[in-house]
């Protein structure tokens, strides 16, 4: 369908009284009305007369709405279409989406990936990583990565969230368990500087035991760090991201149905099973160990 407009000499505009620009005419191809004045008048002049036409012509108008109806459809399709072959084809291509960022190394068996709790952290891990190796629809054979570790703040608030992943993973990616893919990186909890002397610890028992090695009068500092966003990327490579001093927990499901009890205690929607296994487990905490 297609329309043809031409203005008159005489048409002008009522608030200059100047003679309106002559609209280009056109047949079966969209045409953009560039001025306001002429795009107002040709709206006003097609919409009274196209409803007027389509109300002397319903089999038009239904004609008119079915296909353009079909052309959403179609379109909305192939946006679903381009959205799936990106999100399949995304890891596989030369640069990784969001923050993610990539390692040089082409091995899966040497790659790894970093999660990382926090913005600060996960500044910190990028410029301390070694990225030759540190760097959706699930095969293991498609697997760029043998080792996934998860690196969260140690604290009650990372504890979570690596609960969290944990169930993900276990949930919709069990065989990364079987396979040993699964890890949990240890950040240390203290910094202790004696002399030229430094000391990681990781737990406040080592702490206490490290403490005890000083003599009384022995003078040091101790920094505890509060989150992985707080150590430079030397520190985080040094403690938490050398394979040659760096403490990693390779996590494996040994009895799959105690393991998808736990799962469901801990993360499941009933809060009267995760309120019975607090009570129960309370008096094998120790008061001195929560971080509060």
């Amino acid at each position: 369908m297609g329309y043809s407009f031409r203005w008159d000499e005489g048409c002008f505009n009522k608030n200059n009284q100047q003679p309106l620009e002559e609209v280009q005419s056109f047949q079966g191809a969209p045409y953009k009305v560039g001025k306001p004045e002429v795009r107002k008048v040709v709206e006003q002049c097609v919409q009274e007369h196209l409803t007027e036409y389509m109300e002397l012509h319903p089999d038009v108008l239904n004609s008119v709405l079915s296909k353009s109806l079909n052309a959403l459809k179609a379109a909305m399709a192939a946006k679903r279409a381009r959205e799936l072959v990106r999100s399949k084809s995304v890891l596989k291509s030369s640069s990784l989406p969001g923050k993610l960022a990539d390692c040089s190394s082409t091995d899966p068996a040497e790659s790894e990936i970093f999660i990382v709790e926090g913005d600060s952290a996960g500044g910190s891990a990028k410029q301390g990583r070694d990225r030759k190796f540190q760097g959706e629809d699930f095969k293991m054979e498609s697997l760029r990565y043998h080792k996934i570790i998860i690196l969260t703040d140690a604290d009650v608030d990372g504890a979570h969230i690596r609960t969290l992943l944990l169930t993900f993973f276990f949930r919709y990616q069990k065989a990364l368990f079987n396979e040993g893919c699964i890890y949990v990186g240890v950040p240390p909890l203290f910094k202790v500087d004696r002399g030229k002397q430094v000391y990681y610890c990781y737990d406040d028992a080592e702490f206490k035991k490290l403490q005890k090695t000083f003599p009384s009068n022995a003078s040091y500092h101790v920094q505890r760090f509060k989150g992985l966003g707080e150590m430079m990327p030397s520190q985080l490579w040094e403690t938490t991201m050398d394979p040659e001093k760096r403490v990693l927990k390779q996590l494996k499901v040994e009895d799959p149905a105690e393991a998808n009890v736990i799962f469901s205690s801990l993360m499941g929607t009933r809060v009267d099973v995760r309120k019975e296994l607090i009570r129960n487990s309370a008096r094998m905490i120790n008061p001195e160990s929560l971080d509060i």
